[in-house]
Parts: C-alpha cells; structure tokens; sequence
C-alpha cells in the first residue's frame, strides 16, 4: 500500500467512525419520547417481564452469527475465512451502514476484512447477502400481508399495497434465481468495462442450489430476529398470540424493508410503522413503539458500538493482523 493509500485510509476509517458516532449523538440528542419509553421499560422490569428481555438477548448473538455464517458461505469460494473473521467483517460493516442510506455503506467495512485483490469482487457478494435477506422477508412478509389485510382490512394496508408487494416479491425472486446467469450476460456485454467484469465474477460462478442454501439461512436468520421482536412485544406487555405475532411481525418487516431510510433514522421509522401494524390488534401504543425502538436498539446499534472498535483497531496494512483474524 502506497504512502497516499494509506493516508486515504486512515482518513475514511475515522471519517466514518466519527461521523457514526455524530449520528447517535444527533439520535440521542433529538428523540423526544425518552419519559414514555423509560416509563414503559419500568413498568415492565417491575411486571415481571425480564425473562422475555433475556430472551431477546440470547437470540441477539445468534443473529449476528448467523449474518457471518451466510458470509462466510458467500464468500467460500472467492476467499475463504474463518468464522471469526466472519464475525467481526460483518460488526465492522455495521459501522459503515449506520449513517448510510439502506445501509449501503455496509460494502466497506465487510469487504475491508478481503485481500486488496479481492475487495472489489467482494461487493456483488454483499449485494447478494442483502438480496437474500430481502427475499426472505418476502417469502414471511407477504402472505402474512396478504392475510392481515383479509382479517383486518379496515387498516391502513390496502389491496393495492399488497398488489405492489406481491409483484416486488415476484422481480425479487426471479431476479434471485437467475442471478448468475443474469450477472454473465452483463459480463459479456461488449461495452462492458472490465472492471465491470471482476466485479460480477463471483456471482457467475454460483450455482442455484448454493444460492437456495445462501436463502436458507437468511430465512433462519429472519426467524430468529422475528422471535427477538415478539419476545420484546411480551416484554413491553404487547400480550399476543404466537400465531397473530408471527403474522404481523412479518408484515412489519416487510413494510419496512421497502421504506427508504437512512439506519440512524430508523429508531422513529420502525417505531412509527410499528404503531400502525399492530393497531388492530392492541391498545398498547407505547409498547409497540416501545418494541419497535428497543428492538432496534439491540440489533443495529449495540453492532456498531462493537464493530467501531474493530473498524478502528484493524489495519489491512500489515498481512499478520490479515491472518490472525482466522
């Protein structure tokens, strides 16, 4: 790495650290609805409630790992690695995401944990981590959309919405099964730079039952941070029914994946269309957007506390510090 890379280097990796942190403090600083939430954390801690928070917790690294194993498989054959080094590329992408529209920052800091010579064929790779996770809330999201909207169609949701979500589930899907093929038809466009190229090459070479084993642990990975969310409804003393909260949690999920956001904004968005999932089925306003905040809170923002640190600690510089990351 020349004198300037390095210089580069060292300046985006504390130019994203800082700004993160800028973005909780604004977090911090601007969310006014802090007496209604310690209020209603309180009142649950004295209900009786801390089973469900433990349980939330437990399922916490479960899903991070989860997140690291479906990279590592991704990246099996471009670059193996340990699951540990896994583990921290995925806390150090958190970090980058924070305060990037739809998390799109997220491409550096997992590809930063690859070879130099790797880190461009990285970023179809976490594209494709994304698109798999997208689709399995599709698969959860839309029936149960579908189903919400049949029991409760006097909310908010409408047939058109559904209409939309269904089709945007079928491009997702398709888009999905094809993707290499999709991806070397691109490649071998004779205007295609390449760069272009390299970028797409690992796509290429996937085969679609590796891409359905890619799914399957998304889909695990969604079951898991579904359970989080329900366990924390109970929490905040949202009693519903396993059957009920599997059905509009899905459709929360889903309705968010498709709202554009920036993540440091997301604490008040999935609080706000939170409150109007499950407005038919309680009266409990302040748990729900209780539930919507704190889930939030465990699962995107305690992984950027701890991928800070590893985002600012590792130095792809030095090829030891490389490998012994696993």
């Amino acid at each position: 790495m020349s004198i300037n890379s390095r210089i580069v280097y060292k300046v985006v990796k504390w130019a994203v650290a800082v700004l993160s942190y800028a973005f909780l403090v604004y977090i911090l600083l601007t969310f006014d609805s802090y007496s209604e939430l310690f209020a209603q954390w309180s009142k649950s801690l004295s209900g009786g409630r801390l089973g469900w928070l433990l349980l939330v917790f437990l399922l916490w690294p479960v899903n991070l790992s989860l997140e690291a194993f479906k990279w590592r498989l991704l990246t099996s054959g471009l670059q193996p690695m340990g699951f540990r080094r896994a583990f921290l590329s995925v806390l150090a992408g958190d970090v980058a995401a924070f305060f990037t529209p739809n998390r799109l920052g997220e491409v550096a800091g997992r590809c930063m944990f690859l070879s130099e010579e790797n880190r461009l064929k990285g970023i179809s790779l976490t594209v494709s981590s994304g698109v798999s996770q997208t689709l399995a809330i599709c698969l959860f999201g839309v029936p149960s959309l579908v189903l919400s909207v049949v029991v409760y169609g006097e909310g908010g949701v409408t047939n058109s919405h559904v209409a939309l979500f269904v089709c945007l589930f079928m491009a997702i899907l398709l888009a999905y099964a094809f993707l290499p093929r999709i991806f070397a038809f691109i490649s071998g466009l004779r205007w295609m730079p390449p760069a272009a190229g390299r970028f797409l090459e690992p796509l290429r070479a996937y085969t679609r039952a590796e891409l359905v084993k890619v799914l399957l642990v998304s889909s695990c990975r969604y079951v898991v941070f579904s359970l989080q969310y329900y366990f924390m409804l109970r929490f905040f003393m949202v009693d519903l029914p396993l059957a009920y909260g599997a059905i509009f949690i899905a459709a929360n999920y889903l309705i968010i994946t498709f709202v554009p956001s920036m993540s440091f904004s997301e604490l008040a968005v999935r609080a706000g269309v939170a409150s109007v999932v499950f407005a038919p089925l309680t009266d409990n306003m302040i748990g729900v957007m209780a539930t919507g905040a704190s889930t939030w809170l465990v699962n995107y923002l305690l992984p950027m506390l701890l991928g800070s640190v590893v985002w600012l600690k590792y130095n792809p510089e030095k090829k030891k510090n490389l490998e012994s990351y696993g």
